[in-house]
Parts: structure tokens; sequence; C-alpha cells
């Protein structure tokens, strides 16, 4: 790894201090600023930009701060002799791979804005997937059923359960798979999901209702659906 000259003949305390200056990082514990997450602390772009951190310099050189609920931090390692306790004695050691780090992570941290600071938006919605996967297969795909029966009353019986709606899939789009998630598929397929994240393991999509008028139009050919998808696909 290279780096810019202007940063050569810096100390790895320097280069902390430096990091300090741009937020980087709390000197206190070496822990790294804007990537501290959990259910009750931080929001999804600190998680973000955890996992862009952890990505782009492998877990080597951070001691990654695990606790209850959740809760994930990172604390930069200054001395490889005390990996689990960076700086914990005040030392900090001359090593150049310590050294290129500090230099790449000052450049990074000297970007951020301060009303936005996130490393990666590529990253951002990846992690905006993720939860809204997750969200889907922990409680989601349950109020789909009902959701059915509130916009199809005299298509959904009351108190069907999802195995029985599957008995409604024998009239399948062209093109759509025959298999359990179908209905997510079609749900996630919608383009105007509107995923937002409330908390840093968290998201809600604001296009829910609309989300689901699609699938059951797709999957079930109930109901209408005016996305662009659905109207080329009767043109």
């Amino acid at each position: 790894m290279s780096y810019d000259g202007e940063y050569q003949g810096y100390s790895v305390r320097e280069l902390l201090d430096m990091l300090a200056d741009c937020q980087g990082v709390d000197r206190a514990d070496n822990r790294i600023e804007f990537c501290g997450w959990g259910d009750y602390v931080g929001s999804v772009l600190d998680r973000a930009n955890y996992e862009s951190l952890l990505e782009t310099f492998g877990n080597d050189g951070f001691y990654i701060n695990a606790g209850y609920h959740e809760y994930h931090a990172l604390q930069l390692v200054t001395d490889q002799r005390e990996p689990m306790f960076p700086d914990l004695y005040g030392g900090i050691e001359e090593d150049e791979t310590i050294r290129e780090r500090l230099v790449s992570l000052v450049q990074i941290f000297s970007r951020l804005e301060s009303d936005y600071p996130l490393i990666s938006d590529e990253k951002h919605s990846e992690v905006l997937d993720t939860l809204a996967e997750e969200y889907w297969d922990d409680c989601l795909w349950r109020e789909i059923p009902d959701d059915l029966h509130d916009m199809f009353p005299d298509d959904i019986q009351p108190g069907e359960e999802w195995a029985q709606l599957r008995r409604l899939r024998n009239a399948y789009p062209p093109g759509l798979r025959g298999h359990d998630d179908v209905f997510r598929d079609s749900y996630f397929g919608y383009e105007g999901n509107e995923w937002v994240a409330e908390t840093a393991t968290n998201v809600v999509n604001k296009k829910h209702h609309e989300a689901v008028a699609h699938a059951a139009y797709r999957v079930f050919n109930l109901g209408h659906c005016d996305c662009y998808v659905c109207q080329e696909g009767t043109s």
C-alpha cells in the first residue's frame, strides 16, 4: 500500500493525532468514530462504515468491540505486541503497516462530511438490502396474508395461513418460478420500494402497500398494478 508523500515522516502517534483532528478516532481509547452501532446506538450509516472498514483493511488492524444488543465498534490496533489492548499502557509501535493504515484512515475521514459521514454509498445500499431481507425473513412475511385479505376481501378468506395461500399459485405469470419464494421475489422486485432505516438494525418499506399490490398482481393475478413493469406486460 502506498500513500501520499505529504504524510511521509509522520510518526504513528502524530498520525493518530491527525486522525483525531478530523474526527476519525477517539484518542481516549483509539475507538474509530462513525462506526459504532447496535440495536440502541448508532445508525445504518455507522453500520455501513463499520463494514466498509473491515472490508477494506481486514480485522487484523482492529480490535472488534462487541457486546449486548448487537453492539459493534472498532478500536485501532496501534501496537502489534498488544493487539487485544491497543494503546492500553500508552505503548505505540512504529510499525510500517500500522502507519500506512493510519494514513489511509486519515485520507478517508478527512473526506467525510460532518452531516453525512458515510464512507461508501455502495456499502450503505448493501446494508439496507441485508436489513430488508432480514426483516422479511423475521416477521414481514407473516403479515402478507392479512395484507392480502384487507386488499382483496372477496378473494382471500380471513385467517388463511401462508401455506394455504400457496394453493393460489397455480396461475403464475410466465417466467415466474413456482417456488415458495415467488411472492417474496415479486415483492422485492417492485421498483418503487423505499427502504428506510429506523435504526442500525431495523428498516421499514415506505411503499409496502404498493409492493404487496404489485406482488399480488404478478403472482396471484389479483387487483391491478400501475408500475411500468406490469403495464409493459399488459401492453
